[in-house]
């Protein structure tokens, strides 16, 4: 092979490597602007039936009757005279695959709920079909009404009557308990008829995911077949499992962490029980126990007052 053909393949070499180079840039370009062409576009689409400018009550599903549409701007008009605030009810019937914090977020600062001096607004967003609904609580209301306060408007007033399919009523009560906290007052508290994970600490949450999965690994014979001199090794691997378990639903990395302390200390346990068995008898009776079981089978058109939004508030589904 001559000089001269060696350097022509070297040249369409480097040629070829600087064509790919370009269509790259050019497609991840293109891919940009198609995400934020269907972001625009998504926004289009969820926003363009709304009203430009905020109505107390905006109900796309025809769920709400007329009973309760005026009721819902009563208790508002009722609570702009006596606190100033501006609020917004809003039920959709799908968010599209949008996250509804986004929606909310998104909705509410293009209506500018609330007074600019004061960001003062309140937006309630119920998606019917995806069965979420979210209150979102601008600057100003964020000390009268806390994400957790949000929280359990959501949970212990609204949810159990979006359950029977009350959806008028829930989002009544629900103005009433906003009503009692813009007073200064507290929501009752109402006894759950079962506890919500989120109810837990983050400490109880870190032992309960540990304590779950390292039962799950214990049930499985070859993790306490193994010979006692191993006992280290095999507890240190499952705590690795618990924090890789906990990485996913924990929020925290230091209750991750903890979460994998935990199970490494309760696998270690569990071997100090397999391996004093005959006096004991707690942990072989304990798995024959779970083997034998396992066996066995109008509207009032206004405009924002500029107000202002930061996350604040609260979501939730039924």
């Amino acid at each position: 092979m001559t000089d001269t053909t060696k350097e022509s393949k070297t040249e369409s070499l480097k040629t070829n490597i600087i064509a790919w180079l370009v269509l790259a840039v050019v497609a991840i370009f293109a891919a940009d602007n198609a995400f934020h062409f269907s972001d625009h576009l998504i926004d289009w689409i969820l926003y363009e039936e709304l009203p430009a400018n905020p109505e107390m009550v905006v109900d796309q599903t025809d769920t709400l009757t007329a009973q309760e549409k005026q009721v819902i701007r009563d208790k508002i008009t009722q609570l702009e005279k006596q606190y100033g605030a501006q609020l917004s009810v809003v039920m959709i019937t799908s968010l599209g695959g949008q996250p509804i914090e986004e929606y909310s977020l998104a909705l509410a600062e293009k209506w500018q709920l609330g007074r600019a001096e004061a960001d003062d607004g309140l937006l309630i967003v119920v998606s019917k079909t995806d069965r979420m609904m979210r209150i979102e609580v601008g600057y100003g209301l964020e000390g009268v009404i806390p994400d957790a306060a949000a929280s359990r408007i959501i949970r212990e007033t609204m949810t159990p009557e979006f359950k029977r399919n009350e959806y008028g009523t829930g989002i009544i009560k629900g103005l009433d308990d906003i009503s009692v906290l813009m007073g200064g007052g507290d929501i009752p508290v109402i006894e759950p008829d079962f506890v919500y994970w989120e109810d837990y600490s983050p400490l109880t949450q870190a032992a309960i995911v540990a304590a779950i999965t390292v039962i799950g690994l214990a049930l499985l014979d070859r993790i306490t077949a193994f010979d006692s001199k191993y006992a280290i090794y095999v507890s240190a691997g499952s705590g690795i499992i618990c924090g890789v378990v906990a990485f996913f639903i924990l929020d925290s990395l230091l209750y991750v962490f903890a979460s994998g302390v935990i199970g490494a200390i309760l696998m270690y346990l569990i071997f100090f029980l397999e391996l004093n068995g005959a006096k004991t008898h707690f942990w072989s009776d304990f798995k024959s126990s779970f083997g034998s079981s396992r066996g066995s089978g109008g509207s009032s058109s206004r405009r924002g007052g500029g107000g202002g939004f930061g996350g604040g508030g609260s979501s939730g589904g039924w």
